[in-house]
């Protein structure tokens, strides 16, 4: 019985190996993504000089599982350190009254295309490539930031 033993636990290792070098190949990808994608924008909107998103795995989730994930839609991301719904006036009754073409100055196109290029990159490969319980901003200079991120 040992050696079958031994036959499936280096089995069950082979396969271990496989998904930790998938997950670095994975993470490889969206840091290229990151890199090329962040410099079209900044190229495409002077206006940007960083963005970022927060990621995590929530403490409570009524019940269901708790799992990992990342907040990367445009009512999510921000730019310049200021949140897409930061950037607009609301009214009396909280109703979104504008401005809707520029948002503190940043073109609504740039939001935009900040989400398409963080909602493409798979969550596996942000928890590999930032971790867990972070908020991340990339900045025009080409560095990227990541600090701890204290969410309820």
């Amino acid at each position: 019985m040992s050696l079958l033993l031994d036959g499936i636990a280096a089995r069950m290792a082979t396969e271990r190996g496989k998904i930790e070098a998938a997950r670095r190949a994975m993470a490889e990808v969206g840091r290229q993504a990151i890199t090329e994608g962040s410099r079209e924008i900044f190229d495409a909107f002077p206006a940007v000089e960083s963005f970022g998103w927060a990621q995590y795995t929530h403490y409570y989730n009524d019940g269901d599982p708790c799992v990992f994930s990342v907040s990367v839609g445009t009512d999510a991301i921000w730019i310049n350190a200021t949140r897409y719904d930061d950037a607009w006036v609301y009214g009396p009754n909280w109703e979104r009254v504008g401005p809707v073409a520029e948002m503190a100055g940043v073109p609504k196109a740039a939001w935009e295309a900040v989400a398409a290029l963080l909602g493409a990159i798979d969550e596996d490969a942000y928890e590999e490539m930032f971790g867990d319980h972070v908020q991340v901003t990339v900045y025009r200079d080409g560095h990227t930031e990541a600090e701890g991120y204290d969410h309820d």
